[in-house]
């Protein structure tokens, strides 16, 4: 790609808080269901681990410090939700997993960016993704309305992107050789095709549906940074990072509004119920 077309890339990129305007004011926090604190935990595994590779290879430094402390209480805030949910069988064996691995997974988040930590970041973080996922299906696979399918698919979509970034940093780092590279295209693969299916929800309203376009545009900017490989080209990086973050925002936004439309149904379904 020319420098023209990096930098007209870019500014869209920077301009993104005016086209931000699409995403939806979230409503009134509701409670957290299980599969909704389940997926994320699997999204907030990735996104730690990003952050602190980020922090490390010096990449907006002191944000990133500050994303990774608040995402730490966040998890905090989502796995006794989890585990309340969990009590037998093999939901329980993952959330016992999850709980397990987050002891050491934290302190490696907690340790100095110059550490020995970070080599083992990545495996913790995919460990913790690969209990909370099972943790989401099986919640999912518990509910009756197939809406639930679209919060775990927007809330799945967000950990793709924060693993597709976090595997760029980490190889940034220096550190994953080949098979990083291999992990990248998978995960780019799996969340093109995960948010071509929730493009294509037919339960989709305007508002989500403007909302999803504007992922689609920050994932074009996102997946340009990505692509780019010159190490001279030093605002690639910061550009993964930005546009990684947006794209949460923007897909927890998502995974709310559909949240909404399973409670905004509740109502209609146990009418329909009552008069039968």
């Amino acid at each position: 790609m020319c420098i023209n077309s990096r930098w007209w890339a870019r500014c869209l990129i920077l301009c993104f808080p005016f086209a931000c305007s699409a995403v939806a004011a979230p409503s009134s926090p509701a409670v957290m269901t299980p599969m909704e604190a389940a997926g994320k935990l699997r999204s907030l595994a990735q996104r730690q681990a990003k952050l602190y590779l980020q922090a490390r290879v010096g990449v907006e430094q002191g944000p990133a410090q500050q994303r990774l402390a608040e995402s730490i209480a966040e998890f905090e805030r989502c796995l006794p939700i989890v585990q309340a949910a969990a009590q037998s069988g093999s939901a329980a064996r993952s959330a016992r997993r999850i709980g397990s691995e987050w002891e050491s997974f934290r302190k490696a988040l907690e340790a100095p960016l110059n550490g020995p930590a970070a080599s083992s970041l990545s495996a913790e973080a995919e460990q913790i993704s690969i209990a909370a996922q099972s943790l989401a299906v099986q919640f999912d696979l518990a509910q009756e309305s197939p809406l639930y399918r679209l919060v775990d698919l927007a809330s799945r979509s967000d950990m793709l992107a924060q693993r597709l970034a976090r595997i760029y940093m980490q190889m940034r780092a220096g550190m994953g050789g080949k098979a990083a590279e291999v992990d990248l295209e998978q995960t780019r693969k799996e969340f093109k095709a995960a948010f071509g299916e929730l493009a294509a929800a037919a339960e989709n309203t305007p508002t989500i549906r403007a909302n999803l376009e504007v992922a689609r545009q920050q994932w074009m900017f996102f997946e340009l940074a990505v692509n780019d490989r010159e190490k001279s080209f030093e605002f690639a990086r910061r550009d993964v990072a930005t546009t990684s973050e947006r794209i949460s925002q923007i897909m927890n936004e998502s995974a709310l509004a559909y949240m909404r439309l399973v409670r905004d149904a509740a109502p209609a379904v146990a009418s329909n119920a009552g008069r039968r």
